[in-house]
């Protein structure tokens, strides 16, 4: 199998699940896209991974690269070629299918725990999950599960952190960020996270410590998405 990795911004990648896609033999091809770059045929590929990115899905205009990306996404889904966004690019997916995007009352930023609604207990993509689990946060906006799509798990300050529509999933949070490249967030993000009050030791610290359990679970995400496209 191959898979297209959309990369949004230089630092944020696609660490574990990346990590993951090799260990099963999946090729990831990762496109710089915030470079620019001419979009490839999606048809050449079985999957798509959208990365995330510090820029609003509501602000489009502003971003080129993200306009094109979005019509071409829109142009994949019309395909049924299947498709996880990750943060930026659950709001990307939500925004093209409807759900819409808007700044959140809070942001949230760390390890916090969500919960699989029934609808993530009976669908593919969160199958073998706990009940509650814990995922790394960074995030301001968030989304509306677009018409016709599942809310697969909720969370307590923004309830939004996955949905199904489709060929589409979006995951608003971070199962693939590992200590160090969480280190590299709050170096890169300083100054947001000293607007929110967090040390980069203590996020750092945070991750570090649920690193075994965001690993699993990162895994187990990947294998189900694997699985996913294989079916399609």
């Amino acid at each position: 199998m191959r898979f297209l990795g959309l990369q949004n911004c230089e630092v944020e990648g696609f660490g574990l699940y990346q990590s993951r896609l090799a260990e099963l033999g999946v090729e990831l091809d990762v496109l710089p896209a915030f470079q620019g770059d001419p979009l490839p045929d999606a048809t050449g590929y079985d999957a798509i991974l959208i990365g995330g990115t510090p820029a609003a899905a509501y602000e489009l205009k502003r971003y080129p690269f993200l306009a094109a990306e979005a019509h071409y996404l829109e142009r994949a889904l019309g395909s049924h070629t299947p498709c996880l966004g990750i943060c930026f690019g659950a709001q990307l997916l939500a925004a093209i299918l409807g759900g819409g995007v808007r700044k959140a009352e809070d942001k949230e930023i760390g390890i916090m725990e969500i919960e699989v609604t029934p609808a993530g207990f009976n669908g593919q993509l969160l199958a073998g999950f706990p009940r509650r689990f814990p995922v790394f946060q960074w995030h301001g906006d968030t989304f509306g599960v677009p018409p016709g799509g599942e809310l697969l798990a909720a969370g307590e300050v923004c309830r939004s952190q996955a949905f199904h529509h489709g060929a589409a999933f979006g995951v608003q949070f971070h199962l693939e960020v590992t200590a160090d490249e969480a280190e590299r967030w709050a170096e890169a993000y300083k100054a947001e996270l000293d607007q929110h009050g967090m040390s980069r030791g203590q996020l750092v610290t945070e991750v570090r410590d649920s690193g075994p359990q965001l690993t699993a679970l990162a895994s187990r995400l990947i294998d189900n998405f694997v699985r996913f496209a294989t079916m399609g």
